[in-house]
């Protein structure tokens, strides 16, 4: 798929809120979190959440006429789909990127022993796998919503089904947060199966999109 600047110009701001408000509150979070964070911290899990929620909203309204006009400028729907989600991608690793390296780089380490921080330096290895836990949720949240928009723009009947699937996507990660051992495990590899099926299903459905201001 050929790369299409001026089109990747206009979803990129579109999604510029979105990717300000990830930046900012996970950036913030891991930079300020007072204790030792763990990978059950439900709080960037919000912060996540939103973001790719956003990103579904901002670049998913279907209903207004700057959306018909894109789609009259002789995009293919393949193009306009690849695009789409470059953008998405970019905006979770501009977001996600300088929270990690705030972690990973010992700066977040140093920042709170500097506070005489009880826990750091000593805890700090503890935190490197949180990072990418977030990187995982992003992966869970992100196609979900971005179904769950497509779906809605379908003319057929059964347009909520994409909330229900991202619904029971959030339900799930939440069940794994509560659990111990290895209970989590099945609902891992649930999430494993269900990223690519929410992708493909997406694409698919983008295809036969009804365009309307």
């Amino acid at each position: 798929m050929p790369l299409r600047h001026g089109l990747l110009r206009i979803y990129w701001r579109q999604a510029l809120p979105a990717t300000g408000w990830g930046l900012l509150s996970l950036t913030l979070y891991a930079l300020i979190c007072p204790g030792v964070m763990s990978w059950r911290d439900l709080l960037p899990m919000q912060f996540i959440g939103l973001q790719c929620l956003l990103l579904a909203i901002l670049l998913g309204r279907f209903n207004t006429p700057a959306f018909a006009f894109l789609y009259s400028r002789g995009y293919s729907r393949n193009q306009l789909w690849g695009h789409l989600m470059l953008v998405s991608v970019l905006s979770v690793f501009i977001a996600w990127l300088p929270a990690a390296l705030t972690v990973w780089s010992g700066l977040r380490s140093s920042l709170h022993d500097w506070f005489q921080s009880p826990y750091f330096p000593v805890m700090a290895p503890r935190e490197a796998l949180v990072p990418w836990i977030w990187l995982g949720i992003y992966l869970v949240f992100l196609p979900a919503f971005h179904y769950a928009w497509i779906r809605l723009a379908q003319p057929t009947r059964g347009q909520n089904g994409g909330i229900l699937a991202a619904g029971a996507m959030i339900a799930a990660l939440l069940a794994v947060y509560s659990m111990n051992g290895w209970f989590a495990w099945p609902c891992v590899g649930t999430f494993s199966l269900m990223v690519p099926v929410f992708l493909l299903g997406a694409r698919m459905l983008h295809r036969n999109l009804e365009v309307r201001a």
